[in-house]
């Protein structure tokens, strides 16, 4: 029969070896740390979200696929974001309509006009829209 003093050994036992596996030198050598903000540090890493949709003003914007696509991005940024959101259109006759309709949708969807950031860029061809955010994700290595 186990009693509570068997239990609190090896409670006490399973702790240490717990504790002493995720241990790392010192910086001077002369000793092991458990501190987990010095043996894991968390790291925070910028991403950038990107989304590139066909535009057409004859065609009223986006078609239904696009525009929700274009709709969970905007949540994303809204949850996850920081900072400005860009349009970024292909220069030429369409420019200005398509960065006016971006950012009438962004504005509607709950994005402040503040950080509604426009340009435009030399055609590559596709005449897409590419929307942008900066977005951070911190992780954290293992033992």
């Amino acid at each position: 029969m186990r009693t509570t003093k068997d239990f609190l050994r090896f409670a006490s036992i399973a702790a240490l070896l717990l504790a002493g596996s995720c241990a790392a030198p010192t910086n001077d050598g002369t000793g092991f740390t458990t501190d987990p903000m010095a043996n894991h540090p968390i790291m925070v890493e910028p991403n950038y979200h990107t989304i590139k949709l066909p535009f057409s003003p004859a065609d009223a914007g986006l078609m239904p696929e696009d525009a929700a696509h274009f709709s969970v991005f905007v949540e994303e940024y809204l949850s996850s974001g920081n900072g400005a959101i860009s349009i970024t259109a292909p220069a030429g006759g369409n420019a200005n309509a398509a960065i006016g309709y971006f950012g009438e949708r962004l504005a509607s969807l709950g994005v402040p006009r503040d950080r509604i950031l426009v340009g435009t860029k030399p055609g590559d061809g596709d005449g897409r829209v590419e929307i942008g955010y900066v977005g951070y994700k911190s992780h954290v290595d293992g033992c």
